[in-house]
């Protein structure tokens, strides 16, 4: 990871920087969809964790 920081510090294109932005930006929201997308599936099995443990 930190060579292709490096070698985005000495692009000198900036086309290229322009892509590899709309590239990584592209990526980071995938990820926040897709984390949204799971998060409450999770939150929902934790829930059920939690009760299965209160029952006696």
């Amino acid at each position: 990871m930190q060579g292709v920081l490096a070698r985005l510090g000495r692009q000198r294109d900036g086309g290229t920087v322009i892509e590899y932005a709309l590239i990584a930006g592209l990526i980071g929201l995938v990820l926040v969809g897709g984390l949204g997308a799971v998060s409450g599936e999770l939150n929902n099995t934790f829930t059920k964790l939690a009760d299965i443990q209160k029952a006696p």
